[in-house]
């Protein structure tokens, strides 16, 4: 029977699709860390600064763990092709906070820190969600395995960062906005993944050389599921785990960000 574990197994025994996925994550996590650090310049909170200049490192090192494991399987990092691009469709999308704004010196209001958070949130509510899952099929590979064990206890401090910083703010008088931008990037992310998702399993399918019939239910199962994420978007991952693995988030950046 067909299954996503079932996949990843046959992925792992493919050599083209395994480096193509290795350099997928290591793409991606450098990617994910572009202007973070700029973003950090224009925050005037000193916690809130320092906890993002942390998202903004950890990402970086993200990157660099998943090449060092690509070049040990004896590839060096690749540009994906824009229909790979998980980043690049939130940005055309307006997800988040516009990247023009990082050219502006001005320091960021309350309202654009709000959209940054949320978006961020969202993002990373996916990609905790992602790896978790991925790990998961990866525990015969030792080495990738622990790669991504060491990349999830972090994953889980930025949901608790984003999740803490949105409920600071929700005390001073946010509330309404955050719940409206977190339905808005729930509904826009989930077509965005599901776009570059299907993107994804075109090639892995071909790599694998499964039948046409195959990836045509694939797909349909990819979009029923954000459809229903669509329809029902809610966080992918439970407050309640959350502050379980990374409780040191909520204690400071909620007292940084009220005071």
């Amino acid at each position: 029977m067909f299954s996503k574990q079932k996949m990843f197994q046959d992925i792992m025994a493919n050599e083209e699709a395994y480096k193509f996925l290795l350099n997928a994550l290591a793409v991606g996590e450098v990617d994910s860390s572009v202007g973070i650090d700029r973003l950090a310049e224009l925050i005037d909170d000193p916690v809130l600064k320092r906890k993002t200049l942390r998202l903004y490192g950890d990402e970086v090192k993200h990157g660099r763990l998943f090449t060092k494991r690509l070049k040990e399987c004896g590839m060096d990092p690749r540009p994906m092709d824009k229909r790979l691009d998980y980043e690049t469709f939130l940005h055309d999308a307006d997800f988040g906070l516009d990247n023009g704004r990082l050219k502006d010196n001005r320091p960021l209001n309350d309202d654009e820190i709000v959209r940054w958070l949320a978006g961020c949130l969202v993002r990373e509510e996916r990609a905790c969600a992602e790896l978790t899952g991925m790990k998961e099929c990866f525990e015969s590979d030792k080495k990738t395995s622990r790669v991504l064990t060491e990349i999830m206890g972090d994953e889980y401090r930025h949901v608790g960062y984003a999740m803490a910083g949105l409920q600071a703010y929700e005390k001073k008088g946010f509330g309404a906005r955050i719940n409206q931008l977190l339905t808005q990037y729930r509904k826009m992310e989930a077509t965005v993944h599901a776009q570059v998702s299907i993107n994804f399993t075109q090639e892995f399918f071909r790599m694998l050389n499964y039948p046409k019939w195959l990836y045509s239910l694939a797909v349909m199962a990819i979009w029923v599921e954000a459809g229903l994420r669509w329809l029902f978007p809610k966080p992918l991952i439970a407050e309640r785990e959350v502050r379980e693995k990374a409780p040191g988030e909520f204690m400071v950046l909620e007292e940084a960000v009220v005071a």
